[in-house]
C-alpha cells in the first residue's frame, strides 16, 4: 500500500487483487454497530488474503462499504 499527501489530503492505492464486498446503510450512528460483525461474516465466506488488509470505505454518511482481500 503506498500513500502520498498532496494539498494537505492524503491519498493511496490498494495492493490489486479480488475483494469481497458488502454494501450496509443506515443512519449514524446506529450503521456503525454493524461494521464489525459484518467485516467478521466475510471472513466466514471466503479465504482472506492476509497479505492485504480490510477496507472500510466510508461512500456517505449512511452508505459504508466493507471489502476484505481474497486469494
Amino acid at each position: 500500500m503506498e500513500f502520498r499527501r498532496r494539498n494537505g489530503v492524503s491519498g493511496g492505492e490498494l495492493a490489486g487483487g479480488a475483494y469481497l464486498r458488502i454494501v450496509l446503510l443506515g443512519e449514524p450512528p446506529a450503521i456503525y454497530e454493524h461494521i464489525g460483525p459484518t467485516a467478521r461474516h466475510l471472513h466466514t465466506m471466503a479465504t482472506a488474503d492476509d497479505a492485504r488488509h480490510d477496507v472500510e470505505f466510508y461512500r456517505r454518511h449512511d452508505e459504508i462499504e466493507i471489502w476484505m482481500p481474497v486469494r
